[in-house]
């Protein structure tokens, strides 16, 4: 039965996807459409599957039925699946994160055989990396794989995308640091970590440098006051907690923040008393409700003063010495 049924799993959906794209599309070409079944374990149920399992091909030697998310089952419902299985059918599901307190999902774990998408990590990922440029034709300094990873993050879809640019674009020379900045848009998250980093220098000069590039590149006043404004609503209750500890994942626990932010905002709250904190979030308060009020202007066509307030805000965040 294993060479039958099998289960697609693992967090790397990106990986997974693929895999499952190459399947479909190879059984497609050899088999036909008609033979191919998708069912969402969401909707369909166990009787589902069984009667689906159960129909021998049309014309062709195989019939491939595909299940994303295991429907909720028992070890007897899979076994009605093994005693309808025709011998000519392949039954594949397709789960990320299947339960493994299910009955039904233990018992799949068991007999059929498991293709693992794991998330790449450090020299895994980079091997990708490097493998997929050598499709393209292109190369890539080492330290612009770093970067582009550091803003980018392990996300394979996003870094997939990034690279095609990135491969098109340095068509005829290594991608280097300089295209990375160039082309590659820090997404969401990624932004609030990079400012984080270059706070952390202690010179105000990289960070306001860096505000103006996402500005230049269509990022909204708005949306970048809107990213400081979380950044430093996680200062106040890290800088409160580090009088008990200083210990990243003790302060985690207690004040409910990410360990990883935790980590990038504590050399930024050490830098500074904790009057200087309470200064700057009480300044920063002040400057959001002139923003709400309007006594701060800050829309796309007027926004010189909202982008002072925030220049003031990066200044005071890399030193102690200076003041909003």
């Amino acid at each position: 039965m294993a060479s039958q049924i099998f289960l697609f799993t693992g967090q790397n959906t990106f990986s997974l996807e693929a895999e499952m794209a190459q399947w479909t599309g190879q059984f497609t070409l050899k088999h036909g459409a008609e033979n191919l079944l998708r069912l969402d374990g969401e909707s369909a149920g166990i009787a589902d599957v069984v009667d689906a399992v159960a129909s021998a091909p049309f014309i062709a030697e195989k019939r491939l039925v595909v299940v994303r998310r295991i429907p909720r089952a028992t070890k007897e419902d899979v076994d009605r699946i093994l005693a309808a299985i025709h011998p000519a059918v392949i039954l594949v599901f397709v789960d990320a994160e299947p339960d493994k307190r299910l009955g039904g999902v233990k018992m799949l774990l068991q007999i059929a055989e498991i293709r693992e998408h794991p998330v790449l990590r450090s020299a895994q990922l980079r091997q990708w990396i490097a493998g997929l440029l050598q499709q393209y034709g292109a190369t890539m300094l080492p330290t612009a794989i770093d970067h582009l990873i550091a803003v980018v993050g392990e996300d394979q879809q996003m870094l997939f995308m990034e690279l095609q640019k990135l491969a098109l674009y340095c068509a005829d020379r290594p991608i280097d640091i300089a295209a990375v900045d160039a082309l590659v848009v820090y997404q969401g998250e990624r932004q609030v970590w990079a400012l984080m980093d270059l706070l952390q220098q202690g010179s105000p000069g990289p960070a306001i440098r860096y505000v103006q590039s996402l500005l230049d590149r269509g990022e909204s006043i708005q949306g970048l006051w809107a990213m400081v404004l979380w950044m430093l609503g996680t200062v106040a209750p890290i800088a409160a907690a580090c009088s008990n500890s200083t210990n990243p994942m003790t302060i985690a626990k207690e004040t409910g923040i990410n360990p990883r932010t935790v980590r990038s905002i504590l050399p930024l709250v050490r830098s500074h008393s904790l009057n200087d904190v309470r200064e700057i979030v009480h300044r920063v308060v002040e400057y959001d409700m002139a923003l709400k009020t309007g006594e701060l202007r800050a829309s796309d066509s007027e926004p010189q003063e909202l982008t002072i307030a925030l220049d003031r805000v990066l200044i005071a965040c890399c030193s102690a010495r200076q003041r909003l």
